[in-house]
């Protein structure tokens, strides 16, 4: 009752009514007693519409060794079923395509629109379909047009009951019904392809934003709209080609059974792709999240080819987004910090060495305890090159990526860094820094201080403009451009042989230390980090990993 009270006091309850345990009981019995899931099928899947807090597809997925996905509205309840591993595959049902492979489809839907549920669900899955339905069903007509389209599908009533012992008590009586859309009825695919039940408006004819450019400064609601008119486009072409007689289309070769496949797989390319347009462009993702994390996610969220392209999936997404990220920034910051171990960078704790080098360096990682990185460290790799053709040297990606993730774990211990590197323009042996990103426009440095750009021979203050400016090599400079010395947080080398040398900023490297040694269970205290390692204040960096909290702000939704 408590989850209840909350929904109702947040504005969330969407007449959801808990499926009982009998009812559940039932379900999985049918189940079993049909084969609707092919213990062999490594894909057997289960989606829940309208899941409330999920205790239903648990049920079936653990019986059955099932993935679990899930379509919710209510924010509340959405979190408890990411926690529990169930993916979310779309927020509002009447906008969410079921077109899947899903084995089972469960719903539990409101009464108060049943009829409307049912018919979406019968239209689009092709599954066996379980709906827990008022016992009046039997004499709707949009349920009965609902099943004639889909060629009268073997249906039958499984269990008949009531809600009077449930969570949330009702006097309503029920059905549930159990409805085989896997044999002997036309695809779904088939039906909404030759209905057109996706809404086709007509556009001018405009060329659409290349996905390159369809961000850059644009709010989410743009990118939505431009999707939108991309996915009417491609509607209309199809709804054109379908006014032409088919045996007409067949003699310049066109097969309509190819053209239907063609279609949905049009349809989820685009979808793919304005998803990756999203995760490419978040730069608040990429600041917390390390490539290989930002890959897991999405390669996590596989079944975003399905999931609608709509403010309210973006946002649900950015919900995910969060929780992933909160479940990556251990794990990423060991990855990272173990990805430059070697006997040249490390040193061991003053009370264990534990240490050994004459191994693989996996293997190395994976036995060694007790260690930490020096400031100065080298790695060693393929990180650069000289082409052989041209004798141009290059840094490759794969360096630059290591100083992206490295960045990035910064980041998430509160120094963010301005990364200022342009890869094509990079030589070999030339050090290259990577300053803390502070505006010095409006906090003043003094006369004699090293920068970036030269010693500061004087300083102005902008009464106007309330910004501070300084004269270094005979020019004026806004603050906003200049870089003391002490604020060069990263120095990197490259060379010809594809090795990369690194120079952290001591605080940088003692925060990384000790974070790293808490993480690895090597050190319980600050006054520990100290004693081991001879880090001084190190209670400034004990336990100082940043986490994500809103989405909005992750997504900057307006």
């Amino acid at each position: 009752m408590n989850l209840l009270n909350s929904l109702k006091d947040n504005n969330q309850d969407f007449e959801w009514y808990p499926t009982t345990q009998k009812m559940i009981d039932a379900v999985v019995a049918d189940i079993a007693k049909v084969r609707a899931v092919n213990f062999y099928d490594k894909n057997n899947a289960i989606l829940e519409i309208g899941a409330g807090d999920g205790r239903v597809v648990e049920a079936i997925a653990t019986k059955f060794d099932m993935a679990k996905f899930a379509i919710e509205k209510s924010q509340i309840l959405i979190n408890k079923l990411i926690d529990k591993g169930i993916a979310i595959v779309g927020t509002d049902f009447h906008t969410c395509s079921i077109v899947g492979d899903y084995k089972v489809v469960f719903c539990n839907p409101p009464y108060s629109e049943y009829d409307i549920w049912f018919e979406k669900i019968v239209i689009e899955a092709d599954s066996y379909v379980y709906m827990i339905v008022p016992q009046r069903w039997k004499e709707n007509k949009r349920i009965e047009e609902a099943l004639k389209t889909r060629g009268s599908p073997e249906h039958t009533v499984i269990y008949s009951g009531d809600f009077l012992s449930a969570d949330r008590q009702a006097r309503a009586k029920i059905d549930i019904v159990r409805i085989n859309l896997r044999t002997k009825v036309k695809k779904s695919k088939d039906v909404i392809f030759d209905k057109f039940i996706f809404p086709v408006k007509k556009e001018k004819k405009e060329k659409v934003s290349d996905s390159k450019n369809i961000v850059q400064g644009d709010t989410i609601e743009a990118l939505v709209t431009i999707y939108e008119k991309e996915l009417n486009k491609l509607v209309s072409n199809f709804n054109t080609l379908a006014q032409l007689d088919s045996e007409l289309l067949e003699s310049v070769g066109v097969n309509v059974e190819s053209a239907k496949e063609s279609f949905y797989h049009n349809i989820a390319n685009l979808k793919h792709k304005y998803w990756r347009e999203i995760f490419d462009k978040l730069d608040r993702v990429k600041k917390y999240l390390t490539y290989k994390s930002i890959e897991n996610i999405f390669n996590g969220l596989k079944y975003s080819k399905e999931l609608d392209f709509t403010i309210g999936n973006i946002h649900l997404i950015a919900t995910i987004l969060i929780k992933q990220a909160n479940k990556y920034k251990d794990s990423q910051l060991i990855d990272v910090y173990e990805n430059m171990f070697s006997d040249k960078n490390i040193k061991t704790f003053k009370s264990t060495k534990n240490v050994y080098t004459k191994m693989y360096k996996w293997e190395a990682v994976q036995n060694s305890t007790h260690y930490y990185l020096s400031n100065k460290i080298v790695l060693d790799g393929y990180y650069a090159e000289v082409c052989r053709w041209f004798n141009k040297f290059k840094v490759l990606d794969s360096g630059i990526r290591v100083i992206n993730d490295i960045i990035t774990v910064f980041s998430t211990l509160g120094y963010n860094i301005s990364n200022n590197l342009i890869q094509k323009e990079l030589e070999a042996g030339k050090e290259y820094l990577l300053y803390l990103d502070k505006d010095y426009s409006k906090e003043q440095l003094k006369k004699g201080t090293s920068t970036n750009i030269g010693i500061i021979k004087d300083v102005h203050y902008l009464e106007d403009e309330k910004i501070y400016q300084y004269l270094i090599n005979g020019d004026w400079y806004h603050g906003d451009g200049v870089r003391p010395e002490k604020d060069v947080a990263i120095r990197v080398k490259f060379y010809k042989k594809g090795t990369m040398h690194i120079n952290f900023n001591k605080k940088l490297i003692d925060a990384l230390n000790v974070e790293f040694a808490r993480l690895k269970g090597w050190i319980h205290s600050p006054k520990e980090a100290e004693k081991e390692m001879g880090i001084k204040d190190a209670g400034k960096y004990y336990n100082q990993i940043k986490i994500f909290n809103d989405p909005k702000k992750l997504l900057e939704l307006k």
